[in-house]
């Protein structure tokens, strides 16, 4: 009886709003990763390095320093524009890559402070599905970035006979990692979206089961809700009609009668 009894006994879905709103608090400490990565990226001074006549040159991506052998009365720092680029293209590398890092800062601070405050209250799936979704495209833009301030500036090193060179430094290498980090946040929003929505689903689909149960036809009759009570009402034998019974004790009587 216990088996079969046990069949009946749903396991209970993941539901506990609890737990939903520690997920959704931890996803909100990642998005404050993601806004520190991207505040460090937009303020590092040194995203690619370069020597020529013992000259250091370290650009990033809102100004160019040159510090000069011996001389540090000549030192320049000077915002960074397209005239210091030998070839105009390279400096699109420069504006698209101060896009790309203004959106990841505008995204993660949105997505901090949505999570840090509405996770105590309510839950929006689609809002995590709408933040997963924006946050991979980023990571693409992120590694397009990285690779093409890269490339501008190995192309600007050879164009101006640097000695030595580090095309992608660490602002172009935060970058990179932070396409890596939007992509492993990005996924996790989008799978945590997408269970929230599964367990609603669910949800509503046991509600419904439960408002259409069958009802009893009368008082005196129940409907059998085990496999145990179907096989009971089996075992029973099939009730006797007020016809049948007359018959009977008409036929008992004419017997009585003749013996």
């Amino acid at each position: 009886m216990t088996e079969e009894s046990s069949l009946t006994i749903s396991i209970p879905s993941w539901k506990n709003l609890k737990a939903q709103n520690i997920m959704h608090l931890c996803v909100g400490g990642g998005c404050f990763l993601a806004l520190i990565f991207s505040i460090t990226a937009l303020g590092v001074p040194n995203w690619s390095y370069g020597e020529v006549n013992k000259n250091e040159v370290t650009t990033g991506l809102w100004r160019q320093r040159i510090e000069r052998d011996g001389d540090t009365a000549q030192d320049d720092d000077n915002a960074l524009h397209e005239g210091q680029f030998e070839k105009s293209s390279n400096f699109t590398a420069v504006e698209f890559n101060r896009a790309s890092t203004i959106m990841s800062f505008l995204l993660s601070f949105a997505s901090t402070i949505y999570y840090m405050v509405t996770s105590w209250c309510f839950i929006v799936p689609v809002i995590d599905i709408i933040f997963g979704s924006f946050y991979l495209i980023l990571a693409i833009f992120a590694w397009a970035g990285a690779a093409s301030w890269s490339e501008a500036a190995d192309s600007e090193a050879k164009e101006n006979d640097f000695d030595d060179e580090v095309p992608c430094d660490a602002g172009c290498g935060l970058t990179a990692f932070n396409g890596i980090f939007f992509l492993a946040l990005g996924s996790a929003l989008i799978c945590l979206g997408i269970l929230v929505l599964l367990n609603k689903q669910g949800g509503e689909n046991n509600k419904s089961q439960q408002t259409h149960q069958p009802v009893a036809t009368s008082e005196n009759q129940s409907v059998p809700t085990l496999a145990t009570d179907v096989a009971l009402i089996q075992n029973q034998p099939p009730p006797i009609n007020d016809d049948d019974k007359n018959f009977e004790d008409v036929e008992l009587a004419a017997t009585s009668s003749s013996n």
